[in-house]
């Protein structure tokens, strides 16, 4: 894991990563992936992990994620819920949440006393509503053009009222 990316992963991220990881108590292999390899390449975290783990050859938590968050998680060698929870850390979210701020809640959620309730109560919850950068700058360019063109109507109905009333007092 590597911070080499500094607008896709904050600053940090990579201790970040490994101290929420390591309150799990068990090995973790975490790969959180910046280039698009897994999209380029046609093949999905879910595909890399089982390669990693034979690559590997040890038991524990994998991940496979990138900037966003968005990824895999899988365990060998026990019986915890990763792959629910990783999904139940992705419903908890919002929707621009980083892929630290994912990773924390995920072994947030491996650590509560109940897992399982915590996972289930995920599934429960409403999704939350979010908004998109996007959509935030659509929003906003939306705005601005009416403004513009209010203003813009204004300013040529002020300059016509001018224009008529000085042809009128011309006559």
């Amino acid at each position: 894991m590597t911070d080499h990316e500094p607008r896709a992963i904050p600053e940090g991220a990579a201790e970040r990563i490994e101290k929420a990881l390591s309150t799990l108590g068990e090995p973790f292999f975490a790969v959180v992936e910046t280039s698009g390899l897994y999209d380029m390449e046609k093949a999905r975290p879910r595909e890399l992990i089982p390669l990693l783990h034979d690559r590997l050859r040890k038991d524990g938590v994998y991940l496979v994620v990138d900037s966003s968050g968005s990824g895999e998680a899988r365990q060998y060698g026990g019986s915890r819920p990763v792959e629910d929870a990783w999904r139940a850390a992705r419903r908890e979210l919002p929707y621009d949440a980083d892929v630290v701020r994912h990773v924390e809640l995920f072994a947030e959620i491996l650590r509560a006393p109940d897992v399982n309730a915590r996972i289930e109560a995920s599934r429960k919850a409403p999704e939350p509503e979010y908004e998109s950068a996007s959509e935030k700058r659509d929003r906003a360019e939306m705005t601005a053009l009416a403004a513009g063109s209010v203003l813009g109507g204004l300013a040529m109905i002020i300059l016509m009222s001018f224009t008529s009333g000085r042809k009128k007092a011309r006559r």
